[in-house]
């Protein structure tokens, strides 16, 4: 119970809490399993930090709105930004 509340808050893509619930019921070698773990997650995290540069270009935002607004940037949500995003007058 205690890792899932912990990977809840530690990792924010659901692909990879999928991915890592898929190690974990595997039964892999523990060693192997956490190095394994960690580079899947970071790859499947990856992707945030290039929607992030994407969209610095397209929305002007302070540090710290920045901050807040990555706590809701989901595949979805930088979908609707490329498509409505030019669209809309506010952005």
């Amino acid at each position: 119970m205690w890792e899932t509340c912990l990977m809840s808050v530690t990792v924010f893509a659901g692909a990879s809490q999928f991915a890592a619930a898929g190690q974990f019921v595997g039964g892999a070698v523990p060693g192997v399993a956490a190095l394994a773990l960690v580079g899947t997650t970071f790859v499947l995290n990856a992707r945030h930090v290039l929607y992030g540069l994407s969209l610095s270009r397209q929305l002007p935002l302070s540090r710290w709105q920045r901050a807040v607004a990555a706590q809701f940037l989901t595949d979805e949500a930088y979908g609707m930004v490329l498509v409505a995003g030019p669209r809309d007058p506010g952005g």
